[in-house]
């Protein structure tokens, strides 16, 4: 059978060798083709006849659109229930102690004269004892945000 449409036009779209031709539909991209439903969900075949606007009494429209708006939002009851639990899972997520009785150690911060030392060494890159250690350095500049970004995180907050 000859891949092509009542109008002439081409079922399949060309591609390169190898590759799985993609079918189109009515010459609409599969992504833009509305979902088929599947065979448990039932369409509605009409929708319910509702009264004219004006048979509706004013108070009525108004409860109903009241009630409409409760759904819509959380009860109070929901949402202080959720907040309890996106506390105790940042509680969880944040605490000192990790599972198994496993905690992390906390570094020992390096003493400031083994900075110094390290700026003094380096600080002018000109030397030609450095010009190596120039490349490896310019290169790691690229690193620098993610770095930065690493040490801000393990940062204790002013609130923690």
């Amino acid at each position: 059978m000859d891949p092509m449409f009542p109008g002439g036009q081409p079922q399949f779209i060309f591609v390169p060798p190898g590759s799985v031709p993609v079918p189109i539909l009515n010459q609409v991209p599969v992504m833009m083709q509305p979902a088929p439903f599947p065979v448990f969900v039932q369409q509605p075949t009409q929708r319910p006849m509702l009264p004219p606007q004006g048979a509706i009494p004013q108070q009525q429209q108004q409860q109903q659109h009241m009630s409409s708006m409760q759904t819509d939002y959380m009860t109070d009851d929901r949402l202080q229930e959720k907040a309890r639990r996106w506390q105790q899972l940042q509680t969880k997520r944040y605490a000192d102690k990790r599972r198994f009785g496993f905690s992390d150690i906390q570094k020992e911060d390096m003493p400031a004269e083994h900075i110094r030392k390290i700026i003094r060494d380096h600080g002018d890159m000109t030397n030609r004892k450095f010009r190596h250690d120039k490349r490896v350095y310019l290169g790691s500049l690229k690193y620098m945000p993610h770095a930065i970004y690493k040490l801000l995180e393990n940062m204790p907050m002013p609130w923690e």
